[in-house]
């Protein structure tokens, strides 16, 4: 776990270098530099190792209070949206709602 960054790692098992000659005998892309865990739960160590580290990050997660507010607000604008786009033709409406929901969520 001490090695994080790009996934490599220097010490790969046989089935790793099997599996990259058998990607190169089928033409397939090959991950040399990847490191295949074969931890059923490889996540865990690493975001505890990770929180370890860079204990900020941890800050970073929890429930976010504001969010029922903001999906209520965004829920109500396309209701809205709908109708004030109730007489309009139906690929004004799909264009409408598609470019509105993109604005609401991004």
């Amino acid at each position: 776990l001490d090695k994080m960054g790009k996934g490599g790692d220097a010490n790969k098992s046989n089935e790793q270098h099997k599996l990259v000659q058998e990607q190169q005998e089928h033409g397939e892309p090959i991950f040399e530099d990847f490191y295949f865990s074969e931890e059923p739960h490889w996540h865990l160590p690493r975001a505890r190792a990770i929180l370890k580290t860079h204990p900020e990050v941890g800050k970073l997660m929890g429930c976010s209070y504001s969010l029922k507010y903001k999906i209520l607000t965004a829920f109500f604008i396309q209701l809205a949206s709908l109708e004030l786009l109730k007489d309009a033709p139906l690929w004004m409406t799909a264009l409408c709602c598609y470019t509105l929901s993109g604005m609401i969520t991004g």
